[in-house]
């Protein structure tokens, strides 16, 4: 059974700003509170483009992510390449829209099947109360994204 967690907010910073933001693998990890490390760079121009994989976790603990879309400035998708256990068919899609000159929207969209049915639905839950926290406060530091780039 496929999990669905939708996550949307808006920020008081242009879209490029927001963008540069969610896809430098480092800026990123900042939302977390374990360690986010770029362990393959893109052949692109950005290291954090496509083919790019990023691990989440320490040690032999956490998951890899690929970059298989980089849509400068308006998209990004992930999948959960190694480690990711129980959840298949993992994909998570960032969409940023331009409200105006400084005004950016961003739909945070992850997609999941689990192998045992129902607990999908729980981890979701807890995957979309961790990710909307995390946005909701970095919305409201508009500073804390602008310094970042």
């Amino acid at each position: 059974m496929t999990t669905y967690v939708s996550i949307s907010q808006v920020f008081d910073l242009s879209v490029d700003d927001v963008f540069d933001f969610f896809g430098d693998h480092d800026k990123f990890g900042t939302l977390l509170p374990i360690p986010v490390t770029r362990i393959i760079d893109s052949t692109d121009a950005n290291p954090n483009g496509v083919g790019s994989v990023r691990k989440i976790g320490v040690g032999p603990f956490g998951v890899e992510e690929t970059i298989v879309t980089w849509e400068q400035p308006s998209q990004i998708q992930y999948t959960i390449s190694k480690g990711a256990g129980p959840i298949k068919n993992y994909l998570a899609t960032i969409s940023f829209s331009a409200l105006g000159a400084n005004q950016c929207q961003l739909n945070y969209d992850i997609e999941f099947d689990f192998a045992i049915p129902l607990v999908g639905g729980l981890i979701g839950k807890g995957m979309k109360s961790a990710f909307e926290g995390a946005i909701k406060s970095l919305a409201a530091s508009p500073l804390r994204i602008a310094d970042a780039v």
